[in-house]
């Protein structure tokens, strides 16, 4: 019984914390650094659209794969 309150209470301050980090991980380091490559060659460049997306995600690919190209090397 004490735990389903607890459970009860806490659920919706972990998915609160979730929330929070899928967004600053999402918002700022995938689209950010897909929108600081795409602005040079765009000017009317859509900061949430997709193609700030692809780019930001390849571009994280990228650096993660040059990453462990560079350790194991």
């Amino acid at each position: 019984m004490p735990e389903e309150i607890a459970g009860e209470l806490l659920r919706p301050v972990f998915r609160l914390i979730a929330y929070i980090v899928v967004e600053i991980v999402f918002e700022l380091a995938i689209k950010g650094l897909g929108y600081l490559l795409c602005r040079p060659f765009s000017r009317d460049l859509d900061p949430d659209g997709i193609m700030v997306t692809v780019v930001g995600l390849l571009a994280w690919g990228v650096l993660i794969s040059l990453g462990v190209f560079l350790w194991l090397r």
